[in-house]
């Protein structure tokens, strides 16, 4: 009998680039061949500019997935959970109070942090006391080594390292094939025009390049966020 387990995942839209690596795992061949997976989608944002924002909108469909959260929990009988709780800022009270759903049905949750800035904002003491409300008693997922120490303070009980993948969608003769040899080389920026993914550090690095009057071109392709 395989194991039931709730994904509570952000999945598109919007795009970004935790949203889609949860949906390769929502459709991962090999998960669903050793475990009976049932997906409950969060969706509070429809665009990337809503992320963070609080609305109207927003609360009503907070309570129809608490409503959605209920029923799986009662008829589905998931072994586990594993959810992706925002690490910070209003979407984490927001999945506190999912976690406080979660936790009255005693099932066990797997949490799978895919961002950053737990240690700091623990600092605050009525921070600190959800973090370790949330955490305690946990199984986490963490992208690196370096990733855990934003937990290394709070009450969970397990942790695991598994560094992000990506899906091969070409191979190299598909990638090579007819490409024109460019005199210029030209540079991508493939991201959501977020601060902390480098924006300004990227600008800064061709800013020099420019002075240097090295020849080149750029291609910026990505969502407004923060920038």
């Amino acid at each position: 009998m395989k194991k039931k387990i709730l994904f509570l995942l952000q999945v598109p839209p919007p795009v970004h680039g935790a949203s889609l690596r949860n949906i390769s795992l929502v459709n991962s061949h090999l998960l669903r061949e050793h475990f009976n997976i049932f997906l409950l989608p969060m969706r509070f944002a429809d665009e990337i500019d809503d992320i963070g924002k609080v609305s109207l909108l927003k609360f009503w469909r907070l309570l129809k997935f608490l409503v959605a959260l209920i029923y799986q929990l009662i008829f589905f009988k998931p072994q586990f959970t594993y959810f992706t709780i925002s690490p910070i800022g209003m979407a984490f009270y927001r999945d506190v109070i999912i976690v406080t759903v979660i936790k009255l049905f005693r099932v066990p949750l797997v949490y799978h942090l895919r961002g950053l800035g737990i240690h700091e904002a623990s600092k605050s003491a009525v921070n600190g006391f959800f973090y370790r409300y949330a955490f305690r008693g946990t199984a986490v997922i963490c992208l690196s080594e370096n990733h855990t120490k934003d937990i290394m303070d709070l009450p969970y009980k397990r942790k695991f390292v598994v560094p992000d993948g990506i899906k091969v969608e070409v191979d190299d003769v598909v990638l090579y094939k007819d490409r024109p040899i460019r005199d210029v080389p030209e540079i991508l920026f493939l991201s959501n025009y977020v601060k902390s993914k480098g924006v300004y550090d990227f600008l800064s690095a061709m800013r020099i390049l420019n002075e240097k009057r090295a020849q080149f071109t750029v291609r910026m392709i990505g969502a407004e966020w923060d920038v």
